[in-house]
């Protein structure tokens, strides 16, 4: 019996939610197609005005008079900035920082800015203090006494070789043409330093391969530039090497900026492919007659080839052209008075002219 009523309850129950649910379907259908019958402008404006209406406060948070304050700011800001600009000379410029940097405010600044600067510099300094061993280095085999010889600090990127990558192949790496020659040539006269701007961990290998000779003496990278002015810059100073006596090869005079009388600024080896390129191999003669000579300050051989907007280029061909002009003088004091008649009748035999630098 009482089985019997619940099972005729449960079939009341089902009966009566299928009523009601056929009746909200049937009640729903109109508002459906009521809906779907207004256009898309007036759905999203009654949408905003339910939303609002739910929370007056956002429809404008904002009052008159903070409105009015933040424009006075603004303005004031704005008025106060193109003074500075474009009407207060540059005395009242540097009285007005004065002041403010012998204020409270200024020690405040100051001491801020310290902070700042000292939690950055592990980050912006070189790994250390010293970049390269005391010379001479007797555990390299130099022995004890030798004179310091130059220092030839070379850029890798985009100088002794290019570096690409893409989705088949990964990374690939072009030595430039005559890199091998220039680095045994140039070994014999000179300290030669690697430089990366990239991580150690990342070139170290690449490095390897590149000086597969050995004719570097370090390896520098990433970890011993000086970050300045948004650029990894090869430092100098902490080379442990008098700078009279180091040389920088970079393709960008940003790289070397801390000491642009060092550096020597040659064109981008950015092609791979390019096998025609001479830009090391025109370097070749001038580094060696710069390294046999052993000057006692490089900077000043190397303002002799200053452009105008003072950065070192096209050493090469202005070093070449150099021997050009001093081989035809030569030819024309020879072919002067009696003795240069007839020794230009002579067959002689064309010798390499005679270049020294003077210190």
């Amino acid at each position: 019996m009482l089985s019997r009523m619940m099972s005729t309850a449960a079939v009341r129950a089902r009966g009566a939610a299928r009523l009601y649910s056929t009746a909200e379907v049937a009640s729903s259908k109109p508002i459906l197609r009521e809906m779907k019958a207004l256009p898309r402008e007036t759905r999203r404006k009654l949408r905003l005005e339910a939303e609002n209406s739910a929370n007056p406060i956002a429809k404008n948070n904002k009052s008159p008079v903070s409105r009015l304050v933040l424009r006075t700011v603004f303005g004031a800001t704005g008025v106060a900035t193109a003074a500075w600009h474009f009407y207060l000379s540059e005395a009242t410029k540097t009285e007005i920082g004065q002041r403010v940097d012998e204020s409270f405010v200024g020690s405040i600044v100051a001491w801020i800015t310290a902070q700042i600067q000292e939690m950055a510099r592990p980050f912006t300094k070189p790994s250390r203090d010293k970049l390269l061993p005391d010379w001479p280095m007797i555990n390299r085999g130099v022995p004890e006494g030798y004179p310091q010889i130059p220092v030839l600090i070379l850029a890798v990127e985009d100088v002794l070789l290019h570096s690409e990558w893409d989705r088949k192949f990964g990374w690939r790496h072009a030595k430039r043409p005559h890199v091998d020659e220039f680095l045994e040539t140039l070994a014999r006269y000179y300290e030669i330093v690697l430089f990366s701007s990239e991580p150690r961990m990342m070139v170290e290998e690449v490095l390897a391969k590149l000086d597969s000779k050995q004719c570097a003496f370090h390896y520098l990278t990433r970890e011993e530039t000086h970050f300045f002015n948004g650029v990894h810059v090869k430092d100098l100073n902490p080379m442990n090497r008098p700078l009279r006596k180091i040389i920088v090869v970079d393709h960008n005079p940003e790289n070397f900026q801390l000491h642009p009388a060092n550096g020597v600024t040659v064109p981008a080896y950015l092609d791979g492919a390019d096998r025609s390129d001479r830009v090391l191999k025109d370097l070749i003669p001038f580094f060696e007659a710069l390294g046999k000579e052993n000057v006692a300050d490089v900077t000043k051989i190397l303002s002799e080839f200053a452009d105008a907007d003072g950065i070192i280029r096209d050493v090469g061909p202005k070093w070449n052209a150099k021997l050009a002009m001093l081989e035809e003088k030569k030819r024309q004091d020879q072919a002067k008075g009696f003795g240069g008649f007839v020794r230009g009748r002579m067959p002689s035999r064309p010798s390499a002219p005679a270049m020294s630098f003077k210190n």
